[in-house]
């Protein structure tokens, strides 16, 4: 008796522990547990179910700009071209939106100009000269421009939206711009094309802010010994605009 009551707890003391012991983890579960903080299974799962497509998520514009009007109001510096003149300008623009992508629109701009400091040391050494018998040879080149219209088309392959602040969602995009036109100097008319980047901020869904950095080139005249050179301008322009 004595025996069998040893055996029998040795028996009971065995199966407790085959029952508390954890069962073995198959090899294959356990390296897909693994593998699953690495999203390789979520990867996989999501080339089977559609090998040949993209999965992309995209919010459409807070501004709807299909077959719209837009007037805006910019001022712009021109650098570089003529080194003795300092110019700007007043643009008003006409603007239609064929679609969010595309747009087409006039820009007329009216110039103003200045000498330079360098334009007024240069034009003080030239009456000096003239004053003493020089003649005019010593007088420099200068074909300030009076106005322009330009001609031009945008393509806008970039846009998205900021958070302001937490106060506002702001809508914005960027711009490819194209144009061409004719520009009127002191001497007359030249050709007048025109390459650049333009960044635009919508306030509302009516009003934006527009800031543009454009390439132009043109040609000017000198009077005095009556040739032509090519003129090669960097404008800078900050505007605002009203959506119709």
């Amino acid at each position: 008796m004595k025996y069998f009551l040893s055996s029998f707890l040795v028996l009971l003391s065995l199966n407790a522990m085959a029952q508390n012991k954890s069962p073995e983890v198959p090899p294959r579960l356990s390296q897909e547990v693994k593998n699953l903080g690495g999203n390789e299974n979520l990867l996989k799962l999501s080339k089977e179910i559609s090998p040949d497509k993209k999965i992309r998520v995209v919010q459409k514009r807070l501004v709807p700009r299909e077959n719209r009007i837009e007037l805006g109001l910019r001022y712009g510096q021109k650098f570089g071209g003529d080194s003795y003149l300092q110019t700007q300008s007043y643009q008003f623009n006409f603007e239609y939106h064929i679609n969010p992508r595309w747009s087409a629109g006039l820009i007329y701009s009216d110039y103003g100009s200045q000498l330079s400091p360098e334009g007024s040391r240069v034009f003080k050494e030239a009456i000096s000269a003239f004053n003493a018998g020089g003649g005019l040879s010593s007088f420099p080149n200068i074909d300030a421009p009076q106005n322009s219209l330009l001609a031009q088309v945008q393509f806008y392959p970039i846009y998205g939206k900021i958070n302001f602040l937490d106060k506002n969602i702001i809508q914005f995009d960027m711009s490819l711009i194209l144009g061409g036109g004719q520009i009127t100097l002191a001497s007359g008319n030249s050709s007048l094309l025109s390459t650049g980047l333009g960044f635009g901020i919508w306030i509302s869904n009516r009003v934006s802010t527009r800031l543009e950095v454009r390439y132009e080139s043109y040609q000017d005249k000198d009077v005095i010994y009556d040739t032509k050179r090519d003129l090669n301008t960097v404008g800078g322009f900050l505007g605002v605009g009203i959506l119709l």
